[in-house]
């Protein structure tokens, strides 16, 4: 039972580490132009980092996608944080670089379906959406993916986020930060029950 405890402590001191956090970075945290979903004028925001690869984040694709469907003004964040080697660093680099085409989601969606990420299939979901195969490939490996991906690893740091996914709900008015409602973290995979209360009491949070 102490160690339950201990292991309760240490998990709040990190919520409210990474709650301080949020807050001073919220506007970094919500300043995504590519990796964007849902609504445009969101409510709440939720933030989440992952990585193709990660077996919690496979299973938490469609969950996502259901609360955005039943929450229409919700926006979902996705931050890029590939930590399992050079597969999942080339995966997050074609959905970014599908993402300068206007297809983050899909290409998104896409590689979350594949049983296997590597040049070959990454290619060829780039020819099913129509990309710019040229653009495509230059994009990959442009400053701004390389400097997008680097940005999130600092970001994820900083939190001490300890693996993927990690998802940061935030209530957000007109898409702003706001000023006094605590953002919520929460590491690892979760229900669809709980996060559509999550982004329920942080949207009626005052």
């Amino acid at each position: 039972a102490k160690e339950q405890q201990k292991q309760a402590e240490k998990m709040q001191e990190m919520q409210a580490q990474a709650s301080s956090f949020i807050k001073q970075n919220a506007v970094q945290l919500l300043n995504e132009k590519i990796a964007v979903a849902g609504a445009q004028n969101p409510n709440v925001t939720i933030v989440e980092f992952f990585d193709y690869n990660c077996g919690h984040c496979i299973k938490m694709s469609p969950v996502i996608s259901e609360l955005m469907k039943s929450n229409p003004q919700l926006r979902v964040i996705y931050r890029e944080l590939p930590i399992f080697g050079e597969k999942s660093i080339n995966a997050s680099k074609a959905a970014l670089a599908a993402g300068m085409q206007g297809k983050y989601v899909q290409m998104h969606d896409a590689l979350f379906s594949l049983k296997n990420i590597d040049e070959k299939t990454i290619l060829a979901e780039a020819r099913k959406l129509n990309l710019n195969m040229t653009k495509f490939q230059d994009d990959m490996k442009s400053k701004a993916v390389t400097e997008e991906l680097a940005a999130n690893r600092q970001l994820a740091e900083q939190m001490k986020l300890m693996g993927t996914p990690v998802f940061i709900v935030m209530a957000t008015p007109n898409g702003q930060p706001h000023a006094t409602v605590q953002p919520v973290m929460i590491p690892g995979s979760t229900s669809l029950s709980n996060l559509q209360n999550v982004v329920k009491t942080v949207a009626e949070a005052k």
